[in-house]
Parts: structure tokens; C-alpha cells; sequence
């Protein structure tokens, strides 16, 4: 049987705590499996334990001076003249239990309601009020109102809830907000049988000449779904030629329009007539100072 096999079978069976046992088995990770002991290549130094383990530096050192002491762990520290820098390790199989380090043994686990570790700082027992007594702010005269009151100066809680609206008063007063908003003089939702009038389809052919019977069903949906207060308008006429406007847009700057551009065309503005001396003689609609075709015959000429 090999000797690390027999190792991790002795660690398992002893009495060992568990960050011996930890530190054993990786240890053995590296250990050569007939002899137990670490090549020198593969030795590791504490960060790389501390690592493997998830214990601190601190903590392995501690531990690895118990196994040492136990007979788990034989060290070979190097020496100041010496030419290696690593401390070599050998395992071995130890008496199956062992006490905790010194260091470890004086941690004692905080009881629950002790105070928290490091200096405390003391109470202030002249300007502190006695045991029993709140802690008040008194209220600044000099200041302004609306910072924090004394309670001696704040006013009782029966005056405030009284001034204070309840959440019932706020949405009543709310509702009776709300109910009023759906007025005929603040505006009315869309009827129910809104269609275009003959009136309507002329401007809609004269102004939107792209735009079809889908777009006016589109409005009458949308604002069918809209909520009250969004849903009302008072002249359901004009919102439509405003809808029908911008969908007439819309399709007009899309790339690739063949349709007729009512909504984006731009008047064309009036161009004055050149006088007849800034006009070229031969070549007519050229301005004598730039014709191309007049300096083209100039040079064939001079070819």
C-alpha cells in the first residue's frame, strides 16, 4: 500500500481538527506517493497553502508548528548560508490527536450582546441626561421655522390630525376634480358613431390625397383606448385633420415616395429676369462671362 493512501486513511481516523486535517491532505496533494515527501520543485510556500487551505498565513504557520510537534510534518528550514529558500516537507503519520495552537486556543467566540471588539468610546455623562430620559432638540428662535421642533414646542397631535386631510377627504375631493373635468366645456370624448362627413373627405382629397380610410380607423381606435382626462378634446373634427396632416407627412418623407406631396411641397419663389447684356449672344439660356459651350468652341479654334 502506498504511503500517502495510508496517510489520507490515518488523517481520516484521527481525532484531528479540521484545519489539521485540511492542512494535511493538502499537503499530500503534492507529497511523493511512496515516500511522503514534497520534491523541492513542488514545494509550497505559505501564500500558496493559505490559498489551498482558505485559511490565513498566520493560521497554517500555527498549525503546521502543532503537526510538526505531533509527528505529522517534518520541516527542513533552509539556512542562512545555505543555497535553497524553501523549507522542505516530508510527511508522516503522527499520534491522532492534538491540541489547538496556542494563538487558537486564547480566540474565544463572541458571546451574542457583547460589545463589538477595539476601543469603546465612553459616554459623555456631563452633557449625556440621566438613564430613562429622550434626548431632545430643542427648537432654534433665531432660525426660521422648519427645521426639527421640540417636543415642548411642537403643537399636540389632536391639532394636527385635524388640519391634516385623511387619504379619504383627498380622494374624494380628487373624484369631484375628475368628474368635473368630463364637462362639455373642457371637452367630450369621441362618439361612438364618428365617420367622415362629405365635407371631410373633400379636404381629406384636396390636403391628404395619400392618406386613406385606414388612418381615420387608426384614430378612431386610439382614442376610443385613451383615459378620460387624455380622451377629451373639444373639436373631434379638427383633431382628425391634425391626425391626417401628419400622417400625409409621415408618408411623404419616407424615401421612395411616387405619391403627390401636398404637406411638405414649398411654393416656388418668383426668379427675376437677367438682363440681356449678362446673357450669352450665341447660346441661348448661358451668362456670357460662364458659357462652357462659348470657351469648348474656343478651344477646337485654337487646336
Amino acid at each position: 500500500m502506498r504511503f500517502v493512501l495510508a496517510l489520507q486513511h490515518a488523517v481520516l481516523n484521527s481525532d484531528l481538527p479540521a484545519p489539521a486535517r485540511h492542512l494535511l491532505l493538502s499537503l499530500a496533494v503534492k507529497a511523493d506517493w511512496e515516500t511522503g515527501a514534497i520534491p523541492t520543485a513542488h514545494t509550497p510556500a505559505l501564500s500558496t497553502l493559505s490559498t489551498m487551505t482558505g485559511l490565513s498565513k498566520s493560521t497554517v504557520a500555527e498549525w503546521l508548528d502543532v503537526l510538526q510537534t505531533a509527528g505529522w510534518v517534518k520541516r527542513d528550514r533552509p539556512t542562512k548560508g545555505g543555497n535553497s529558500s524553501r523549507t522542505h516537507y516530508t510527511l508522516l503519520i503522527g499520534v491522532p490527536s492534538v491540541a489547538k495552537p496556542e494563538r487558537a486556543s486564547r480566540r474565544r467566540a463572541k458571546a451574542p450582546g457583547s460589545p463589538p471588539s477595539g476601543q469603546v468610546r465612553l459616554a459623555d455623562t456631563a452633557s449625556c441626561p440621566p438613564s430613562g430620559t429622550r434626548a431632545v432638540r430643542l427648537a432654534d428662535s433665531s432660525r426660521p421655522p422648519g427645521g426639527h421642533a421640540s417636543i415642548k414646542n411642537s403643537p399636540p397631535e389632536s391639532s394636527i390630525s385635524r388640519d391634516r386631510p385623511t387619504r379619504a377627504a383627498y380622494r374624494v375631493s380628487t373624484g369631484s376634480l375628475r368628474s368635473r373635468s368630463q364637462d362639455a366645456s373642457e371637452g367630450s370624448r369621441i362618439p361612438d358613431d364618428f365617420r367622415p362627413t362629405e365635407e371631410m373627405r373633400s379636404w381629406a382629397c384636396a390636403n391628404t390625397p395619400n392618406v386613406g380610410h385606414v388612418a381615420t380607423e387608426a384614430f378612431i381606435d386610439y382614442w376610443k383606448a385613451q383615459p378620460s382626462p387624455r380622451g377629451l378634446k373639444t373639436d373631434w373634427t379638427a383633431a382628425w385633420r391634425n391626425w391626417m396632416r401628419r400622417e400625409q407627412v409621415t408618408l411623404e418623407l419616407r424615401p421612395g415616395f411616387r405619391g403627390t406631396a401636398v404637406q411638405t411641397v414649398m411654393e416656388a419663389r418668383p426668379t427675376l429676369p437677367r438682363p440681356a447684356e449678362e446673357m450669352c449672344r450665341d447660346h441661348r439660356g448661358h451668362r456670357a462671362v460662364t458659357c462652357g459651350l462659348c470657351r469648348a468652341e474656343r478651344i477646337a479654334a485654337d487646336k
